[in-house]
């Protein structure tokens, strides 16, 4: 499952802790913050609950939620999401009847001995007409590693956005045993570009319609990109991580009732090869 990452609002939970002061938890309130996201053409969806870090707290990592009672309703229909194995406050829905389209509209309902919290979220369009500009890449190793470096192809992601809407990218090299583009054999010491030395990796919410792949630290054989259309409450929160603590504001939060995000995604994909010439 492709989540956009747990360190996301765990940034946003220091944030809190360095923000207004009004809601900083008591001794006696415990404020709770929910990370939910929905994905179409996505087989397991989760909801995250944990409690906000007190300001006065010498922990980094929030603590989990894990006896609360929690609810998806979309259309009439009530989906309970159950606890996952382990002390991680992730509630799955187990069941294969639950679905995710553009355009649904899902609303969140939770339980908790603090009291019950809310929120909803409407699936936003899919991205439209998705292509990379070359199915297949080809990189020259006998190069050396600076005109390697200088030559390597950048394949271009494109989609159609005439409403300015946001999206992220996510390519992956999905070869069982990717072998690097740039590695210690043709230039010692490199660690890594964009891809840091990882199989994948996130681009940041964007309104453009395309992106170029940047494969410094990349791998060959097939990559899958996958586009993501995101609502405007997701972006507020991932600009919100880069907040100044001086501020003194809380970042943004569709939440009733607590703090965080329940909000929903909707997809499209498509591959392309960087073989060795």
């Amino acid at each position: 499952m492709r989540v956009p990452t747990y360190a996301l609002v765990l940034g946003i939970l220091l944030i809190l802790a360095q923000c207004n002061p009004v809601t900083e938890p008591t001794g006696s309130e415990q404020i709770p913050v929910v990370e939910g996201y929905l994905f179409s053409d996505e087989s397991v969806q989760q909801i995250r609950l944990s409690l906000m870090i007190p300001l006065t707290a010498s922990d980094t990592i929030p603590e989990p939620v894990n006896d609360a009672e929690v609810v998806v309703k979309h259309q009439g229909e009530r989906y309970p999401f159950n606890l996952a194995p382990g002390d991680s406050g992730v509630y799955r829905y187990t069941g294969s009847d639950f679905t995710v389209f553009p355009g649904d509209t899902f609303e969140l309902e939770v339980e908790m001995n603090s009291g019950n919290i809310s929120s909803k979220t409407g699936v936003p369009p899919a991205p439209d007409s998705v292509k990379v500009s070359s199915d297949v890449v080809y990189v020259n190793s006998d190069l050396s590693f600076f005109e390697l470096v200088q030559n390597l192809p950048e394949p271009e992601i494109t989609w159609h956005n005439p409403g300015d809407r946001y999206y992220y990218v996510l390519v992956e090299n999905i070869e069982e045993h990717p072998q690097p583009i740039i590695d210690s054999e043709n230039a010692p010491g490199f660690n890594g570009g964009p891809f840091g030395g990882a199989f994948s990796f996130r681009t940041t919410p964007t309104n453009g319609d395309s992106y170029s792949v940047d494969l410094r630290g990349g791998y060959y054989g097939k990559h899958r990109v996958t586009v993501y259309s995101v609502n405007r409450d997701y972006v507020n929160l991932y600009e919100e991580r880069e907040q100044d603590s001086r501020r003194l504001n809380e970042p943004p939060s569709n939440i009733t009732n607590g703090l965080g995000i329940f909000t929903s995604f909707s997809s499209d994909s498509t591959f392309f090869w960087v073989l060795e010439k």
